[in-house]
């Protein structure tokens, strides 16, 4: 079965033949010379195939630089690999294990890389030097106690436990499965993909248990004909630097920056270091060629052997001074490097760090780093579809996703597929200042701690992946630009060259579900799934620090004993020290207005209830300046949060369409007066009071609309409030600015959609119920309901003129721009709200749950309000409450 590479060229020589004598040992390997790097120079990267046949055939597909070539060699290829002239392959370590591919993926990459040496390039992975182990192990008698690797003792079951549990015998076959599945990290899988794989290859007589425990020590033994995975690690490397790019396997922290065993001080210089890491690792193998089997000390009767130290350095035994066996993720979530080891690389003048190793999803993880603009790569996606077929591998926990990682000159790209077909990508630049919305999110982490992982679509039709991992699993949810760039982090929304606003961005800011993407679900169309509507127990609703309630249907619509029962249930809350906040889609009132609406006319105790960022009131303030400081901890409007929305993304000079006073008093208050609206603001002691503006309540006609358009000039964006005197001229004029935008894009394609900003996306709502003593008996009791905002403002954007299509954002519940709000300091006007930590209490389904589920919170539903029991019934479980109740005021 041992065919030096050069032999047999990709498979078995055609009608079998006898081996050839005997060669010299040891073989000559090619040697790693780094080319020079030209702005031509396309470095494609490949790692963590683990055995995975199909995956690297997929690879290869996708990859601009290699392509197969000649005749068919088999199930070793369609043709021979080849590599374009222009092209750098890089392999990022873990070759064999998972897959009945080992042999075959180990002689592909080098025969590669011994036609283009210094074109191919193989970073060595835990999974390749283990297998240094197999000779000494697997050829010492059964007599002899095995070896049990110390990082492993605690963990790992003993030989004799293990054959006692399986029911097997001693002997080389038993041990190989004991050594494969309980210190080498593999599965139980692995034994038998090597042996279905020299079955493929040499035929079934050749596949026996022995023969796959023959194939595991000749392939690592100096002494035999071809020591295929030997001589794979012989020409690998432990770092490697490609211009201002470092690969290694795992990753680099604190004590494995600039560390070279053997070695006191550290290496200061980031190429120093890799040339003699690597010098490092090949004087161990050096040393293994010449004793490669347990030597015995006379005296202490201890075993050892050569290269331990090269096969401790793979593994947790080398503990944070490896750059091989590295985790870069915290349960499972991405982190920026520690400044030590972004200090080292800028030192060396390195601006990319691309590893392996570590699984996270479908899609490479990208990590910007804000202070030294560092791109941080993680590019194994090993556990990407746990349903894949099973079929040719028993092993395939990828199915059909693939991704290539491709650097030229100082971008980075990635063009990747999803399990669902999907096609994602992305290009970033080692200066963050070249990046282009929507890619220059890529890298970029939300306040809710998930990050950006890549783009999917183009244009208006632009998503951005967003990902937050729990160990293994990664769940997913896809964001318009927008709602990305109003969920940034503090630390990536505006630092230096970093500085990424909403100027210029425009989408739907519909609130969107995480949806798993672990081993065991898809990833578009779950959402994250919680318990059904779990037994209410007030004890255990009492335990969380912060109540988010909405007005309507928790308060407003119930009865008046009803409502006062609710309001003695809010203030039970406030008397336990909890904190109270109101968050209302109502455009209405300002803030001022509603807090004074709750505390003087519904005696909601706000003043009393906790909160860490209450200002303290002064012994002169008057009660409208204590209800104004007091107002900002605890109440958020939909009014406000547009106004808000405006002030930072830039837009100053709005329509706006409402009937309550609170819109265009938030506007005013931060500092957006040259509005336009169906309405006229007047400022008063009371607060203020609106009155329909003329212009805007005549029919609709040409003449009309042409002695408004004057107005139109300078309007950068419409705002969607309540508006029950709502006309037909004042939504063709809305329409028509929006059209008149479109058409001044044909001719300036900078410039971007008109948007369209609703302070609620619901289409209904709530005015009451029929009276009691209707002479219509069915009638009685029923509700009556009206249009609200996100109708108006859908039916804005289905009169406008454009061959795109428009989106209304949404401010209010679900928006996450709400969530923004809450978790946003103090200091930063937020209301600092821990989420996970906090409950919502609403009445609708698609409003006040689904905004609990979209920033991690608890929800009590509340029947007494747009929901019915119906409703809930037809609602997909996946996105019921925690809690239900008939209302507030019956608990």
């Amino acid at each position: 079965r041992a065919w030096p590479p050069a032999t047999r060229g990709g498979g078995p020589p055609a009608g079998g033949g006898a081996p050839p004598p005997a060669r010299p040992a040891p073989r000559s390997i090619p040697e790693n010379k780094v080319p020079a790097i030209t702005p031509e120079t396309v470095i494609e990267y490949l790692t963590d195939v683990e055995g995975n046949w199909e995956y690297m055939v997929r690879f290869i597909s996708m990859s601009e630089i290699l392509f197969w070539e000649g005749p068919t060699q088999g199930h070793f290829g369609p043709g021979k690999l080849k590599i374009k002239p222009h092209g750098i392959l890089v392999f990022g370590g873990d070759a064999p294990d998972k897959g009945p591919g080992d042999e075959r993926i180990v002689r592909t990459l080098s025969n590669l890389k011994s036609e283009a040496p210094s074109q191919v390039f193989i970073i060595l992975g835990n999974r390749d030097t283990i297998k240094l182990r197999f000779l000494a192990e697997l050829s010492e008698g059964d007599d002899v106690e095995p070896w049990i690797p110390p990082w492993d003792r605690e963990r790992a079951p003993t030989y004799e436990n293990f054959i006692q549990k399986r029911g097997l015998t001693r002997g080389k076959v038993s041990k190989c499965h004991w050594l494969l599945n309980c210190t080498m990290g593999c599965q139980d899988t692995t034994f038998g993909t090597r042996q279905d794989e020299l079955a493929m290859l040499y035929g079934p007589a050749k596949a026996t248990d022995d023969d796959v425990v023959q194939s595991y020590i000749q392939s690592v033994d100096p002494e035999s004909e071809d020591p295929w995975m030997l001589d794979f690690c012989r020409c690998g490397l432990l770092a490697l630097v490609l211009g201002d790019t470092l690969f290694v396997h795992g990753g680099l922290q604190d004590d494995s920056a600039g560390h070279v065993p053997g070695l006191e001080a550290p290496v200061e210089e980031v190429r120093e270091w890799a040339d003699r890491l690597n010098a490092w690792k090949d004087e161990q193998l050096r040393a293994y060629m010449a004793s490669p089997r347990w030597q015995k000390d006379e005296k202490t009767g201890e075993r050892s052997r050569a290269a331990s130290e090269l096969i401790e350095y793979g593994t947790p035994g080398a503990k944070t001074k490896t750059v091989v066996y590295h985790n870069p993720f915290v349960d499972g979530n991405p982190v920026q490097r520690s400044q030590a080891v972004q200090d080292f690389l800028e030192k060396g003048g390195i601006k990319r760090l691309v590893t392996g190793h570590q699984p996270h999803g479908q899609m490479p993880t990208v990590v910007r780093h804000p202070k030294t603009g560092l791109l941080a790569i993680t590019a194994d996606t090993s556990r990407s579809d746990a349903d894949g077929s099973k079929v040719l591998n028993a092993a395939n926990n990828r199915g059909n996703v693939a991704s290539v990682v491709s650097i030229q000159g100082d971008r980075v790209s990635v063009r990747g597929q999803a399990k669902t077909g999907l096609q994602h990508g992305f290009t970033l630049h080692v200066d963050p200042d070249k990046d282009v919305l929507p890619c220059a999110l890529v890298g970029r982490q939300l306040a809710d701690g998930s990050w950006v992982k890549s783009v999917a679509g183009s244009g208006a039709g632009a998503r951005v992946i967003v990902a937050r991992g729990r160990g293994f699993n990664v769940e997913v949810k896809h964001l318009t630009p927008a709602q990305a760039c109003i969920e940034l982090s503090d630390e990536y929304t505006r630092v230096g060259k970093l500085d990424v606003t909403l100027k210029s961005i425009v989408g739907n800011s519909k609130a969107v579900g995480w949806q798993q993407n672990d081993l065991g679900a898809s990833d578009d169309g779950l959402e994250v799934c919680i318990e059904a509507s779990e037994k209410f127990d007030w004890a255990a609703f009492e335990k969380y620090e912060t109540f988010i309630f909405s007005f309507h249907g928790v308060i407003r619509s119930l009865s008046e004993e009803d409502q006062k029962k609710a309001v003695a249930n809010i203030n039970r809350l406030i008397d336990n020290e909890k904190r109270v906040v109101f968050v209302t889609n109502d455009a209405t009132k300002s803030r001022v207005d509603f807090y004074k609406h709750m505390t003087q006319e519904f005696q909601v105790r706000l003043d009393e209830t906790s909160c860490p960022i209450s200002p303290a009131s002064g012994p002169a303030e008057t009660s409208d300046a204590i209800a104004e400081k007091r107002s900002k901890s605890h109440i958020i409007t939909a009014a406000y949060n547009a106004a808000w929305f405006l002030n930072e993304a830039g837009l100053k000079k709005p329509f706006v369409l409402t009937s309550g006073v609170g819109l265009l008093q938030e506007l005013e208050d931060v500092g957006i007066t040259e509005y336009v609206s169906n309405s006229r603001l007047k400022r008063d002691e009371g607060g203020g009071s609106l009155e329909p503006d003329p212009a805007f309540h005549k029919e609709v006609s040409e003449a009309n609309m042409v002695e408004l358009a004057s107005l139109a000039t300078e309007v950068d964006c419409i705002v969607v409030g309540w508006a029950d005197n709502i006309s037909g001229l004042a939504l063709a004029f809305a329409a028509q600015c929006c059209t008149w935008r479109e058409e001044r894009r044909a001719a300036n394609p900078e410039l971007t959609q008109l948007p369209i900003v609703t302070t609620t996306g619901d289409h209904s709502g709530i005015l009451g119920r029929m009276p009691d003593s209707f002479e219509e008996e069915w009638l009685r009791g029923k509700r009556l309901t009206t249009y609200a905002s996100g109708t108006v403002a859908r039916a804005i954007c289905n009169a406008v003129v454009s061959k795109q299509p428009f989106e209304p954002i949404a401010v209010g519940k679900p928006s996450p721009i709400l969530l923004n709000h809450l978790m946003r300091p103090a200091e930063q006007h937020g209301l600092g709200i821990d989420l996970s930590k906090a409950v919502v209490i609403g009445d609708g389904l698609d409003t006040d749950v689904q905004f609990a589920l979209s920033g991690g919170m608890k929800s009590l539903l509340v029947l007494s309000g747009v929901t019915e029991t119906s409703n809930l019934k037809n609602h997909d479980k996946a996105r019921w409450p925690t809690w239900t109740a008939e209302s507030f005021a019956s608990l």
